[in-house]
């Protein structure tokens, strides 16, 4: 295995970070607290346009994300179902902000933020940042950062429609008004998604002990809204007042197939209101809400956010809500021009989570938080450096300091860019795995632990983007992480047919790693990209669960006069699910076509898995991963 990594390493390092062709001076505000240009920033950044996010088709991000370098996702089967990610084969999940701020529900076990409902709809661009983020970020940040940037009002008012038809009975309706009127900027957007779905598990066999497709359908059904309202009130004040929310309900069908139960009930049908169907069905009440106030000087620029979010799970019935997570938040920065060359950043937040279950045995628990951070960057010719440091204080385990030192090199002659980063992380444990006291999980019962001790990450990663001519790029980079402390789950003790668990620090993960991609441009209408993530992370099998050896994606793009079209693939090797079942050596290819019938009007139709492939999400679980289907989207401005 040492061999096949050292091979590895020395033929990607002369390959080629990204699934498609990155701009070097697209503008990004995640890597830094202040906006800066991608070729300036030593950290790894991957950016999905508006753009991109069209151009890919699919109707869900989890599953575009699942198709960059170095993000692996994992999802609990069916459409829309719980989603989280991961980094470089840490099997923490990175921090998911939205503008900026975390959006991590308080609540969940192994803490995240759920990706499944998530929709490309409102959202300008996705930042994408790899390795430990805490000096800058704080908590949650240990792997890296996904950073959800929003929709805002630009140019002329006016109104975009999207109606979308697809397999499984889907529908999506999208309505949005968005412009500027003199000082004012506004987007406001709703949208209904409902499908019936495809069954969340594969219909398994109990004499042979396999699954195969089929089974009865789990619908799926998300109503949105989003507005951001912005006001310039001159001199360089400015603000701007975000609400995202939504509602989504899962259909499942909860059954085991055996001998003595070979058919199962269709939880799934609305008319169905047996207490086994009612618990089937996963409700989602989701509200975010930020305000931003901007003051620039001559030299300085000052910030302020406050921002709440709540997220309420009905898991076991309708009328009433089990798990209620509660988040608020304030911060205020303060970024000063010392020289041109040298910038500092200042910068302190408060914040409060909050997690209530109202089901027996009942829970009421809240933390409070702060931080302060300094961040330096440093120009040299064409040297940057970023260097950051913060403390953090959480009322649950005290103090933790965490820092970042980072270096990005031009080097002229070659026109190459060398990057270099060296951080250290944490990730706070959940009011879940803290408090919970008897509360189900997975197929037992949670017991809390309050002495839980925050996991804590070293992250290293050095390498190249090589830009030959606006035809032919190459990016290669070494990675390198360890995480302390790791949080997982032992049995605690068993009640009759009733299994406890609980939470402990115990296990450390160390992942390295090799990410390369290719972009070719051999014509002016085509475009061809390549990119390979290598990974080694160390689990209970040798590798950590759903984390693949290699995840090889490639596409080939075609724009030409007013046709687009892209087909996308992506290769999974050996990977390995929480049972040590190996779920990988499979591929998917999708594609995408849109014709523009005029200036106003643009119809499209998505095709996802080609091939019909049959995989795994997960084998011990038996989620199901979706078959062939195809959806068309009508695309109007007014």
């Amino acid at each position: 295995m040492k061999l096949k990594f050292i091979l590895t390493t020395t033929i990607c390092l002369f390959l080629a970070q990204n699934a498609h062709a990155l701009n070097l001076n697209t503008i990004v505000v995640s890597a830094s607290k202040v906006k800066q240009k991608v070729e300036d920033s030593p950290t790894y950044i991957q950016v999905l346009t508006h753009k991109d996010l069209e151009d890919n088709g699919n109707p869900f991000v989890s599953n575009i994300l699942n198709q960059m370098p170095g993000v692996s996702v994992e999802q609990g089967g069916g459409i829309g179902g719980e989603t989280m990610a991961f980094i470089r084969g840490i099997p923490v999940s990175p921090k998911v902000m939205m503008d900026g701020v975390s959006i991590m529900s308080p609540y969940y076990p192994f803490p995240h933020f759920n990706l499944g409902p998530l929709m490309p709809d409102n959202i300008d661009r996705i930042e994408i940042l790899q390795g430990a983020q805490s000096g800058l970020w704080g908590a949650n940040a240990a792997s890296g950062i996904i950073n959800i940037i929003t929709q805002e009002g630009k140019g002329k008012p006016h109104i975009d429609y999207k109606q979308t038809y697809g397999s499984f009975g889907t529908t999506k309706e999208y309505l949005a008004l968005s412009g500027e009127l003199k000082k004012f900027n506004f987007y406001v957007a709703g949208s209904a998604y409902d499908t019936i779905g495809i069954p969340q598990t594969y219909s398994y066999n109990y004499k042979t002990h396999t699954y195969s497709r089929g089974g009865k359908r789990d619908g799926y059904h998300k109503y949105s809204f989003y507005s951001n309202l912005g006001y310039d009130f001159g001199d360089g004040l400015n603000t701007n007042l975000i609400t995202d929310l939504y509602k989504s309900t899962n259909y499942t069908d909860i059954c085991k197939y055996s001998k003595d139960n070979p058919v199962c009930p269709n939880n799934s049908a609305p008319s169905n209101l047996t207490p086994l169907a009612q618990s089937s069905r996963h409700v989602v009440d989701y509200l975010f809400t930020k305000l931003n106030i901007d003051k620039k000087f001559e030299k300085a620029a000052l910030n302020f956010e406050t921002h709440y979010m709540q997220n309420n799970s009905y898991m076991y019935s309708p009328s009433s809500a089990p798990w209620k997570g509660r988040t608020y938040d304030a911060s205020l920065n303060l970024s000063y021009n010392l020289v041109p060359t040298t910038k500092l950043v200042l910068g302190i937040d408060y914040g409060k989570d909050r997690a209530i279950y109202d089901y027996t045995p009942q829970i009421d628990v809240s933390r409070e938080h702060a931080g302060t951070f300094l961040e330096v960057l440093q120009t040299i010719q064409n040297l940057n450096f970023q260097a950051s440091a913060r403390e953090d204080h959480y009322q649950t385990f005290g103090n933790t300091f965490t820092y970042k030192l980072g270096a990005n090199y031009y080097f002229e002659p070659t026109n190459t860019i060398f990057k270099a980063n060296w951080g250290t992380g944490f990730v706070a444990p959940s009011m879940f795995d803290l408090y919970a006291n008897g509360a189900p999980f997975r197929f037992g019962y949670m017991k809390g632990n309050p002495n839980l001790e925050p996991e804590k990450s070293k992250t290293f990663d050095i390498g190249f983007i090589q830009k030959f001519s606006n035809y032919l790029e190459l990016s290669s980079s070494f990675f390198w992480s360890k995480i302390d402390d790791l949080i997982t789950t032992k049995l605690a003790s068993r009640v009759k047919d009733s299994q406890y668990f609980t939470p402990i620090n115990l296990n450390k993960t160390i992942s390295k790693g090799v990410e390369s991609s290719l972009t070719f441009k051999p014509a002016k209408i085509i475009e061809l990209t390549l990119s390979d993530t290598y990974t080694q992370s160390s689990g209970p099998y040798g590798q950590t669960s759903n984390i693949p050896y290699n995840s090889l994606n490639g596409s080939i793009a075609l724009n030409w006069y007013k046709i687009y079209a892209q087909l996308g693939g992506q290769y999974i090797s050996t990977m390995y699910d929480n049972y040590g079942n190996q779920i990988g050596k499979y591929a998917v290819f999708n594609a995408n076509v849109s014709y523009k019938i005029n200036k106003n009007a643009t119809i499209s139709l998505y095709a996802q898995n080609i091939f019909n492939r049959f995989y795994y999400a997960s084998w011990g679980y038996g989620y199901a991963t979706p078959p062939r289907s195809f959806y068309t989207t009508l695309s109007l401005k007014f």
